[in-house]
């Protein structure tokens, strides 16, 4: 195979490959929405572990973040963190505690095979899990609730 044939080949399939997509796998077991509404993600604190504060268990939340391939970037902390604080925030959620991630690593492989037999690359995504438990804060008989509490939507 020559040089001008493989380099349009590796375009064709980097173009058919989705570059730059993260695919997300979101799961909610045993969840319930708060009565007071939906929050915004951006105000959901994010504890790894018990917080300071009471609180109420509304459910736990769970993403995993794939690779779309081999060129795109690999799904961080802070993605997953940012998946889990959207969830919890259709909830109600004020924060999500008890924070775990764990690199799955590589997860799949594909092979893209054009013609008779020119085997085009492998590619190898890897993949970046989280849960934690979404929590609305529940103050005490004098106790105010904490600072940073999740606002409404």
């Amino acid at each position: 195979m020559n040089l001008t044939r493989f380099a349009a080949i590796v375009v064709v399939a980097l173009a058919m490959s989705g570059c730059g997509a993260v695919y997300d796998t979101p799961s909610l077991t045993g969840a319930r929405m708060n009565p007071a509404g939906p929050t915004l993600p951006e105000g959901i604190q994010i504890f790894e572990g018990e917080p300071p504060h009471r609180y109420e268990l509304l459910g736990i939340v769970r993403t995993t973040l794939r690779q779309a391939n081999v060129i795109s970037p690999i799904p961080t902390q802070e993605h997953v963190a940012e998946r889990l604080r959207q969830a919890a925030g259709r909830l109600g959620a004020d924060a999500i505690i008890n924070v775990r991630y764990e690199p799955v690593g590589i997860d799949r492989f594909g092979m893209l095979q054009v013609g008779l037999g020119d085997l085009v690359g492998l590619s190898a995504a890897q993949s970046m899990a989280g849960q934690g438990q979404a929590v609305v804060w529940r103050a005490g008989p004098n106790e105010n609730p904490p600072q940073g509490a999740g606002s409404r939507q």
